[in-house]
């Protein structure tokens, strides 16, 4: 049969016809319709149907074979060939697309208008390899399609991820934070479409660029996954090997810990150390500018901010005799200095130095003009002031003070001994206007602050707010600073005013003891990160030593340095090695307990010394026992070994401390050498003057007279003990430490009792807590101690500090015998009802006792020795006596004449085994 009988619907009709048509198609022309109609088929008829419409689906079928390839073929064509050679498509992918979308449905139409019963096979199969090619075509430009349409819409996040990464990408710099979580969800965001995308294509059918472009990219970013929360731990890893000479090669004291390795090369735009006490603080900030240094930041990039003249200078030396780089070339100075050193930069050959004067002078000159203006009473136009106007404002002012204090008398118990009331005065309108600068208070805001229904307030403070409307036109007038805190203000002005000049000088600004910055201190540092500079501050400090409320400091912004600053690497210091464990165990109990915000730091020791602090509890004659009790505990350290520098007497208060004027009295009395208040010469006895390598001129009390003055005698310094505030004791450290007068709620106690000063408040502007901030300075003194620590205290009135650690402490009530010479005895006048008073002079102190006529007390004699055990101590209205008629006593030598020679006997406690004396 012919091939174009060859299709399914004449094939369907044989197998109808059961063989019949076999034998029709056999049979010769004229018997074949015989045959169909012998076997009642109709088969001839049914074939002869079946042929015509074969005819009309192969005339379909080739017209629209030829119409699909000749519109077609070359478009698919050309889409294969690129499938197939694996290279990018050289046509517009889209208008293929479109192509070929037409082209399916150019054969869908076909094969939908064709019915494949009288198609052939050939045909047939024709049709299914036109569609398999228009199919395949099509696969490869949708694939094509898609990835390009994934390939745009991750372009501008691959873009933007690279610009990110790429300073990284050689991992020779630390990850900043913002940095660090963009490209942290950036590399999770890239891969998941990467790998959505992955999915939704089939890569073999890809151009093999890129096919290979996917499947490496997917890769990359798998990995950078995971590789980009490790990065600054790798880093860091990488940089403390790269430095290990720097960082580990120490001899003397060893390698830096792993904390303080990793704080000297984080590299955060912003920095924070958490340095506990005895952490080493400053030894990580010396490193820090020494690791800068070797990384190759040139000198001149950095500058480190101290807190002190005598810290920068050490550091200073530090690091120039370990790097070889000059120290003239170090930017290293306290932030007055450094702010100084801006606006002299600033002011060079503008004239304005010709102004400049020493920094408080115009201050006190402004006060000592008004105030012996007003003194005398000298009108406005007669005396000879600056500002008259404002002048007046201020006589008229301190006439009503003068009036309300003839009348109130304020007394402030914290004023200067012997003071005259001028001085007072002037003391108190120089502080006035200080604060003010301090706490950056304008006239306004301090008049807002006064209280007007306070006769002795309102009247001092309009005075001094018109003294300082007077000052601050004084600075207004002068380009140069004439003051600290002018400083301040004038450095950030400028600053701020020229970015390019000033903030981007500094890559690096390091600054210590970041606890302790004010509002105006910490708007100068941040003057240097203003704008686009790159500058990186790297800040030190400990939030539990914020202790300069007073002065302005606000600890707020150490606690809340995440917040306030953005790209913050945080990093504590938690190994003390200063302290014996049982202090750093205490000095964390105690911070436990504060209510403040502050943060937590599990600190631990490195030292393996059993020592425990002690409590001394004194009970009876408290004030008069202490002094010479705290000088005992300084000559058992001297006793035990220790040096005199070994030794540090800490209190409250310094100056105008009375706690620390008994106690060097008592130390001069008993020829110990000790350390005096600023501009008060050392006390050095004549007698040890023969062990100093320099001749030293020593007065008539003994105090020893150095030309370079008695706290920058340096390295020629004889030793001494060390008696000091726990303010001054900020940095230092001492194998033993004793803390006189632990005493609770008391104006020289710790916590001193909350006072205001009536006079100046108006011009302060403190937000620290103050219990807070006392618990902090108790903390500061109890981790100044390398070996032992005492606090003394009055027993029932101990510091609730120490009460919140006494478990702590080996707590030591001394026993309470009294032993002196009688120097006084009045009795009372017969039949009169007053007691029998005496004093008994104890070498350390003075004793009073007192006794009742009607309980029949012995009567002392005066230049007798005495002992009272288990006394009986009464509160009387002169404050605490011993009622010896309560106590026992006991003669230990009688008086002995003058002829003796023995009644000036200075120690009557060395003569009591005497025999015969009773």
């Amino acid at each position: 049969m012919p091939e174009r009988h060859s299709f399914p619907a004449f094939e369907e009709l044989k197998q109808e016809t059961q063989g019949v048509d076999v034998l029709v198609e056999l049979a010769p022309p004229p018997f074949e319709a015989a045959v169909d109609w012998l076997f009642d088929v109709e088969y001839l008829e049914r074939k002869a149907e079946l042929l015509e419409r074969r005819d009309a689906a192969r005339r379909r079928y080739q017209e629209g074979q030829r119409r699909i390839e000749s519109t077609y073929g070359t478009v698919v064509v050309r889409a294969l060939d690129r499938r197939a050679d694996g290279d990018q498509p050289r046509f517009d992918v889209d208008r293929m697309a479109t192509e070929l979308a037409d082209a399916k449905a150019a054969v869908d139409g076909l094969v939908a208008d064709l019915d494949e019963a009288f198609l052939t096979r050939a045909e047939r199969r024709k049709l299914s390899e036109l569609e398999s090619d228009i199919v395949a075509a099509r696969e490869y430009v949708r694939n094509k399609r898609a990835f390009d349409e994934g390939y745009d819409a991750l372009a501008g996040d691959l873009e933007a991820f690279e610009e990110r990464f790429e300073p990284y990408a050689g991992a020779e710099r630390y990850m900043v934070t913002s940095d660090r979580e963009f490209l942290v969800g950036a590399s999770r965001d890239i891969w998941a479409d990467l790998s959505d995308l992955a999915r939704e294509l089939q890569l073999h059918v890809l151009p093999d660029e890129d096919a290979r472009w996917l499947s490496e990219h997917k890769t990359r970013f798998g990995e950078l996954v995971d590789a980009i929360p490790a990065y600054n731990e790798e880093f860091v890893a990488n940089e403390r090997d790269r430095y290990a000479d720097l960082l580990e090669d120490r001899p003397e004291h060893g390698p830096l810990n792993d904390q303080q390795q990793n704080a000297v090369v984080r590299d955060d735009r912003r920095n924070l150390v958490d340095a506990s006490a005895g952490t080493g603080k400053t030894l990580t900030l010396t490193y820090r500018f020494q690791y800068l240094l070797e990384k190759g930041v040139p000198a001149g990039d950095i500058a480190a901010i101290t807190y002190t003249k005598d810290a920068a200078e050490e550091m200073a030396g530090r690091i120039a005799a370990a790097t070889g780089v000059d120290e003239d070339d170090l930017d290293i100075s306290t932030i007055h200095s450094f702010a100084l050193s801006i606006v002299d930069d600033a002011t060079v050959g503008s004239g304005s130095g010709d102004e400049e004067t020493d920094l408080g002078d115009a201050l006190d000159s402004l006060v000592d003009d008004y105030l012996e203006a007003a003194m005398a009473d000298e009108k406005p136009d007669e005396a000879d002031v600056p500002y008259p106007d404002v002048y007046g404002d201020f006589l008229a002012a301190f006439r009503e003070f003068r009036r309300v204090d003839a009348e109130e008398e304020y007394v402030d118990t914290h004023a200067g001994w012997n003071q005259s009331r001028t001085d007072f005065l002037r003391s108190k309108l120089t502080t006035f206007v200080d604060n003010a600068r301090t706490f950056d208070l304008e006239p306004a805001d301090v008049r807002r602050k006064i209280d007007e229904t306070a006769p002795i307030q309102f009247t001092f403070a309009t005075a001094g707010v018109a003294l300082l409307e007077a000052y601050l036109r004084r600075v207004e007038a002068t380009e140069h600073p004439i003051d600290f805190d002018e400083m301040i203000y004038a450095a950030t002005e400028l600053i701020e005013s020229a970015p390019d000049r000033f903030a981007s000088r500094y890559s690096h600004v390091l600054v210590d003891e970041f606890q302790d910055v004010s509002d105006a201190t910490l708007s100068f540092v941040e003057a240097f990160m203003s704008g686009d500079t790159e500058t990186h501050l790297f800040c030190v400090g400990d939030d539990w030593q914020s202790i300069y409320g007073f002065n302005g400091s606000n600890v707020r912004y150490f606690t809340e340095y995440g917040e306030r600053f953005e790209d913050v690497t945080y990093t504590p210091l938690e190994v003390n090695y200063r302290c014996p464990p049982s202090i750093v165990r205490a000095g964390a109990a105690l911070m436990a307990r504060s209510e403040a915000p502050q943060n937590d730091k599990p600190v631990t020791a490195c030292s393996d010394l059993e020592t425990d602090p002690t409590l001394h509890e004194l009970d009876g004659l408290y004030e008069a026992r202490e002094p010479g009790y705290v000088v005992d505990l300084v000559e058992d350290a001297l006793a035990s070994g220790y040096d005199l520098e070994d030794v540090m007497v800490l209190s409250r208060n310094d100056r105008n401390s009375t706690v620390l004027q008994q106690v060097r009295e008592e130390l001069a009395r008993r020829e110990i050498p000790h350390q005096r208040p600023d501009s008060v010469p050392d006390y050095v006895p004549e007698s040890t003057h023969e062990t100093f390598d320099r001749e030293v001129v020593f007065d008539d009390s003994g105090d020893a007279a150095f030309e370079s003055g008695p706290d920058e005698m340096g390295p020629d310094a004889p030793p001494m003990v060390t008696v000091q505030s726990v303010h001054a004791s900020k940095g230092t450290e001492a194998p033993v430490v004793i803390l006189a007068h632990a005493v609770d709620d008391d104006p020289e106690g710790i916590p001193v009792e909350e006072r205001t000063d009536e006079l100046v408040d108006p011009a302060i502007d403190i937000s620290a807590n103050h219990f807070a901030e006392e618990r902090r300075l108790f903390y500061v003194a109890l981790t100044r101690s390398e070996a032992e620590f005492h606090a003394v205290t009055k027993a029932g009135r101990t510091s609730r500090y120490v009460e919140d650690v006494r478990d702590y402490f080996e707590v030591v009530e001394p026993e309470f015998t009294l032993e002196g010479k009688c120097t006084e005895f009045t009795p009372p006048a017969d039949d009169s009802n007053r007691p029998f008073k005496a004093t008994l002079d104890c070498v350390d102190f003075e004793a009073p006792l007192m006794a009742w006529p009607n309980n029949d007390p012995p009567r002392l004699e005066e230049g007798a020795v005495y002992r009272i055990t288990d006394p009986v101590v009464e509160e009387g209205p002169f404050g605490e006596e011993i009622r010896y008629d309560r106590s026992t006593v006991e003669l230990l030598t009688s008086y002995v004449s003058t002829s003796s020679g023995d009644s000036d006997d200075p120690n009557p406690r060395a003569r009591a085994d005497d025999p015969g004396d009773d």
